[in-house]
């Protein structure tokens, strides 16, 4: 996470007091700093505010879920299958994902929505679906991390949700690269770094995160390309796995780093 956007993004407001605070404590934290790495390629255009003119340099996060793992299956509703996997939090626009949805029932049976996770806003979205008389959602609550897989490899589509907001729109959350580990064509509803990864790589599709109709949109889209359309999506996602994300290279671009700093203090 960047920081002191993800302060304000979980809600604190943003005063001219708090942002000297912070700001000063940033800046004092990466001018200390010998070197600068980051995870989302956004976050180097944001330290550079603070650190004008320093190398900040770009290594993603790989997956850390394996595609063998889990090998018990995991038989999800009967139908077309969206999968949510993750924290169920404020921060993930469920809410809309969930709007979206409800919309999509209406006009296209078939469709499911699984949300495989536990957070502090699962019983609001619970009865979200309750209240809004929401079909075809299954929530599946918390599970082993182990279990992951079988729960990936079941899926039809998986999603990626943020809101919309300056710092979580320089994110790409961890579960992004998980999605790709599995060769899964990926429903961005989210702005920013994801939303130009899957655009740029044809992992998916993405609608608005700010408007359940652009959602419902994405999923009829996503049920039309079942078949072939599915297939170009998670050649995709497998290209873009093997170029951008490789473990080996990355961790031996990092000890190349870290190395040569070494030796150049001996």
């Amino acid at each position: 996470d960047i920081w002191p956007d993800m302060v304000y993004a979980y809600g604190f407001k943003k005063t001219r007091l708090l942002d000297w605070f912070l700001g000063g404590i940033i800046k004092f934290i990466y001018r200390g700093c010998d070197n600068i790495l980051v995870s989302c390629e956004g976050f180097a255009r944001r330290i550079n505010e603070y650190v004008p003119g320093r190398e900040v340099r770009h290594f993603p996060n790989w997956p850390t879920v394996v595609p063998d793992g889990g090998a018990e299956k995991v038989n999800l509703p009967e139908g077309f299958n969206f999968t949510f996997a993750g924290n169920v939090g404020k921060l993930q626009n469920l809410e809309n994902v969930l709007l979206g949805f409800g919309l999509v029932c209406k006009v296209q049976p078939g469709l499911r929505l699984n949300i495989v996770g536990d957070g502090s806003h699962l019983e609001t979205l619970k009865e979200l679906a309750r209240r809004e008389n929401i079909s075809g959602i299954v929530f599946l609550g918390r599970r082993k991390s182990a279990d992951m897989p079988s729960f990936f490899r079941a899926s039809d589509v998986m999603i990626v949700s943020l809101n919309n907001t300056p710092g979580l729109n320089l994110t790409v959350p961890a579960k992004f690269q998980a999605y790709l580990a599995f060769h899964k064509p990926i429903f961005c509803v989210m702005n920013g770094e994801v939303r130009a990864l899957v655009e740029k790589h044809g992992t998916g599709l993405w609608a608005d995160p700010d408007k359940p109709e652009a959602i419902r949109d994405g999923f009829l889209k996503f049920h039309s390309f079942r078949g072939a359309g599915m297939e170009i999506f998670a050649g995709n996602s497998r290209r873009l796995l093997e170029t951008g994300y490789d473990r080996g290279r990355i961790t031996a671009e990092i000890r190349a780093i870290v190395t040569g700093r070494a030796r150049n203090n001996l």
